[in-house]
């Protein structure tokens, strides 16, 4: 008999691991969802009046090309393609992105500021010992000052020592002190660096679009309003919320992995204090609409000024016009916060204001306010923290070792493998590793559990 394989959220992970096992003639799967819908942090949701949001500022660029022909199948030519034209909006100016390269539109001192901090960040010789130490040995006080250290401490909502950066990767820019010169002397931005420097968004629905698709395909393998409770790793049976019970030969989790380990009976303890230590911070997501169309081309905006409440503004409708009524302009605005922090008393409002402080409408587009929507995602990103890797190490081979491979964002707890792409293709390999068809290599833990 074929293994019957438990497949736990439907979003881009568990849908990419649905999709994979449809494809290979495997049919002996179940995808469990909680929510009523899918995509998980990659939802979308359309009002009735039109107005599409999505649950923060996602793109579309891909490292696979097994992501490409999935997206070309469900999507086709309702995919708009986009030259990326991002900003970091400080000091009253808009300095384009990435911010290390293109320190020219800086005031003459924050540019003499990052100039001789770079300078000397590149003489030092250094062996940071957290997130906070890297980014000052590699961009110099300058840098860490004005874009840097603010900015980070707003996206992670953590002291940046507390950090480790080893997750670095494609995330970040590094230096090249002459092309920075360069750019400087001769005036030159250089604004086309990282792998979304060119990206696509679907032409309707909002990036939501895409795992509607793949869900509707999937549909008579989804199960909706599905929460699983309680997961009997020994016995391999796991019971819902509304009280049945399943049983499973393989399972791929994609829940918050604190939160799936938790639930788990028959693990070692040690397993669960690693998973305990794991850390994350919260997302408050704000859609604002605009009954009048903003021209600039932008796509979004990064914010490290605390007087801003946001860290970043996506500019939806310059992806799409189809997110909006004609002529109308829409912007999500996202902001982070510690797990156990309390939502802001009214973040709409506090977003409207921000978007007229920081330059990105005038005082009398509040009179145009057409449409608003906001969203608390409780688990926003996942931190790499100092032990983060030691307790993946204990957590991951134990899961194995009973048949359970936990992946994606948050079901591997991984934000440099956490795109969109990554994700659907940790979910893609795992399907495949459990029909041992292949090892993975998408999932930066995968090879000590191999």
């Amino acid at each position: 008999m074929a293994q019957k394989i438990i497949i736990i959220g439907a979003g881009p992970c568990g849908l990419g691991a649905a999709w994979r096992l449809s494809e290979l003639g495997h049919r002996e799967f179940t995808v469990l969802e909680r929510n009523s819908y899918p995509g998980g942090l990659a939802a979308s949701f359309t009002d009735s009046e039109g107005w599409t949001f999505d649950i923060g500022g996602h793109v579309i660029f891909s490292h696979y090309p097994e992501y490409d022909r999935i997206l070309q199948e469900i999507l086709g030519k309702q995919l708009v393609s986009h030259t990326r034209k991002a900003f970091i909006r400080t000091q009253g100016k808009w300095i384009p992105y990435p911010f290390q390269n293109n320190v020219r539109h800086l005031s003459p001192e924050a540019l003499l500021e990052c100039l001789v901090g770079l300078a000397w960040a590149g003489n030092q010789p250094h062996s940071p010992r957290n997130f906070k130490e890297w980014i000052r040995a590699t961009f110099g006080h300058g840098i860490a000052k004005h874009f840097m250290e603010p900015y980070n401490e707003k996206v992670w909502g953590i002291p940046l020592e507390l950090m480790d950066f080893n997750w670095i990767s494609e995330r970040v820019k590094t230096v090249d002190f002459e092309k920075i010169m360069r750019n400087v002397i001769y005036k030159k931005d250089d604004d086309d660096w990282g792998p979304n420097a060119k990206f696509s968004y679907p032409k309707f629905g909002g990036t939501g679009e895409i795992f509607r698709r793949m869900a509707k395909a999937l549909l008579d393998y989804i199960c909706y309003n599905s929460e699983v409770v309680e997961i009997d790793v020994k016995n391999k049976r796991l019971k819902l919320e509304d009280g049945s019970e399943m049983l499973y030969d393989s399972l791929i989790n994609t829940m918050p992995l604190n939160e799936f380990v938790r639930r788990c009976s028959g693990l070692k303890e040690d397993v669960r204090k690693a998973a305990q230590k794991l850390v994350h911070n919260k997302g408050i997501m704000v859609g604002v609409g605009i009954r009048r169309r903003i021209r600039p081309r932008r796509s979004w905006v990064y914010f490290p000024d605390p007087s801003v409440p946001f860290y970043r503004v996506t500019y939806l409708t310059n992806y799409s016009s189809h997110v909006a009524p004609p002529d109308h302009t829409t912007f999500i605005a996202e902001t982070t916060c510690r797990s156990d922090e309390g939502d802001p008393g009214d973040p709409v409002s506090q977003t409207v204001e921000g978007l007229v402080s920081a330059g990105l409408i005038k005082e009398d587009d509040k009179s145009r306010l057409a449409a608003t929507w906001s969203h608390t995602v409780e688990y926003s990103y996942p931190i790499p923290s100092l032990d983060r890797n030691a307790n993946l190490e204990i957590i991951h081979p134990e899961l194995e070792r009973f048949g359970i491979l936990s992946r994606g964002r948050f079901g591997g707890w991984v934000y440099e493998t956490g795109n969109t792409d990554h994700a659907v293709m940790m979910g893609f390999e795992a399907a495949e590793k459990l029909l041992n068809m292949r090892k993975e290599t998408v999932f930066p833990f995968a090879a000590s559990t191999d």
